[in-house]
């Protein structure tokens, strides 16, 4: 996953040093301070920091919502969004607000070392009984990653089956992940990623879109998570993918969220992360690996 927001923002800035030090420009007529609070607000809803002087981006994907509610400044915007029953537009602000970039089979390595090491390792350790592999893809998106998965393991693994398989996608946005229970993307999407053959094995087109065939899409559930909250799933999992996230919460927001995820992990199980987000001092609770040429992480015992 990953956000159109700028990294090079100071992750590390605090609500004070936002509120004491606010821009005196306007967008469209709409005071930057209320950028700023919204940007605040963001993180305190999500995790999430948004470089409060991107006014072009936060005006033109809130120019819709606000709109609708027929409301003008953002300060009414946090008004209502922070009310008793304010949780629907909340919800529509964390949605505008995060744009989820994700395409199907990104690098491949990581796919390739769950068929070709963590799956064999798997099944010689369940020689009594049915294999189970259990799978959560973090952030997941619009379901590529997922998806790609579970295309994966049809491929490699021919009883898969007959396994006591798990595929769980989670991310804080609930329209795009009730786009990923569907299934359908459009044809710019598939085109990323997928071989042809892939296309035309495990998709079917309507229209000018393509829908993934039922026997991948029944293999991942979905549910609407944030990974920065204190109720993650619980696992214990196999595998988990967290990638391209992490690079947009703080440095202690970061290692806080992954410590909770190493948690999460089964004492056999790995972590893959983006190759540019591994936060500074988590060698206490995580060991890296190399595998198969895919770097991955596993929990500290």
């Amino acid at each position: 996953m990953s956000h159109e927001l700028d990294p090079s923002f100071n992750r590390d800035a605090r609500r004070s040093d936002l509120l004491l030090h606010p821009t005196e420009s306007l967008t469209n007529g709409r005071p930057i301070d209320g950028a700023i609070e919204l940007c605040v607000r963001l993180h305190e809803w999500c995790g999430v920091y948004l470089e409060p002087t991107k006014t072009y981006l936060i005006e033109n994907r809130l120019r819709s919502l606000m709109d609708d509610l027929g409301i003008h400044d953002y300060k009414s915007l946090i008004e209502i969004a922070s009310s008793g029953s304010g949780m629907p537009i909340r919800n529509r602000i964390i949605d505008a607000l995060t744009t989820h970039e994700t395409l199907f089979f990104r690098d491949s390595a990581p796919f390739e070392v769950i068929a070709n090491h963590l799956v064999p390792g798997i099944r010689e350790m369940s020689r009594f009984g049915s294999p189970r592999l259990s799978v959560w893809t973090a952030a997941c998106s619009t379901g590529q990653e997922s998806y790609s998965i579970a295309i994966q393991l049809l491929e490699s693994v021919p009883d898969i089956k007959q396994w006591n398989l798990s595929i769980l996608g989670t991310d804080v946005s609930s329209a795009i992940i009730e786009r990923a229970r569907t299934g359908v993307y459009f044809d710019h999407e598939v085109r990323r990623g997928l071989t042809p053959q892939r296309l035309q094995k495990y998709f079917v087109q309507e229209s000018e879109d393509w829908r993934i065939n039922d026997c991948v899409r029944e293999m991942v559930h979905f549910e609407v998570q944030n990974i920065n909250d204190s109720t993650q799933p619980q696992g214990p999992f196999d595998v988990i993918f967290c990638r391209n996230v992490l690079i947009y919460f703080s440095v202690d927001d970061a290692r806080r969220i992954l410590q909770k995820i190493a948690g999460r992990l089964a004492s056999s199980g790995r972590l893959f992360l983006g190759s540019s987000e591994v936060p500074r001092n988590i060698n206490d609770f995580l060991t890296m690996e190399n595998i198969g040429g895919a770097t991955c992480y596993r929990r500290k015992e």
